[in-house]
């Protein structure tokens, strides 16, 4: 399959507008990159929230919505912390099911806002310590990352395979099977007939892997359940 640079580029990013800014887009890419900013071990924190959908506008997994309180004046902050005990390789996309699955099953109390306050005085607030409300994460996306090695590439490289590996894509792909995110790492470039090759493979991994998710939440809930 022959494939251009643009082409590339227009199935990973959105179009452009004046009246929005680039975290309203819905679509992120970084492709490319020395090995000395993109390392092949280096995963950040931005790798992880850009992946799972950004902090805001139509690519957002969470509906930041449900955790404004008062607008333009209280909100809950939201924080993940992931510790990682042990890794043998694909740690990103393990890292993305980690934090959908902790979301799923995050409560955020229902608070009450008291009397309208004048614009520069805190309002008063009433936190419930019996009425919560769950995160919708149906629009979490998985990451599927493919982990290149010689002339072919990897799904759930072990970390054996990721030391010999020239590059690796991770894709973001949603429940309905659109591209949310890309990014890449490692310093050597890729065709852009193998990067629409490794979308299409990652679309199709991603049903897989958000059905056995889904699965697992609801056991885990389950389980929960019985035991309460």
């Amino acid at each position: 399959m022959e494939a251009d640079a643009e082409s590339v580029l227009r199935l990973v990013t959105s179009s452009l507008e004046l009246k929005r800014h680039k975290d309203q887009a819905g679509k992120i890419a970084e492709i490319g990159g020395s090995r000395e900013s993109q390392n092949c071990g280096y995963i950040t924190v931005t790798h992880i929230v850009m992946l799972l959908g950004g902090k805001s506008g139509a690519g957002a997994g969470i509906n930041l919505s449900s955790l404004l309180i008062k607008e333009g004046r209280v909100c809950w902050d939201l924080y993940i912390n992931g510790l990682v005990i042990s890794s043998d390789g694909n740690l990103l996309d393990a890292l993305g099911a980690a934090i959908k699955a902790a979301l799923t099953n995050t409560a955020i109390p229902k608070v009450q806002v008291s009397a309208e306050v004048a614009d520069d005085e805190q309002p008063e607030i009433d936190i419930s310590d019996e009425e919560y409300q769950q995160f919708d994460t149906s629009s979490v996306p998985v990451i599927v990352t493919l982990t290149k090695v010689g002339n072919h590439y990897i799904v759930d490289a072990t970390a054996e395979e990721e030391s010999q590996m020239s590059s690796a894509v991770s894709i973001s792909v949603s429940r309905a099977g659109h591209i949310c995110r890309l990014t890449k790492r490692g310093g050597s470039g890729l065709d852009p007939s193998v990067i629409l090759d490794m979308v299409s493979v990652a679309k199709h991994v991603s049903e897989t892997l958000m059905s056995n998710l889904d699965s697992k939440i609801s056991a885990a809930e389950a389980c929960e359940d019985d035991e309460s």
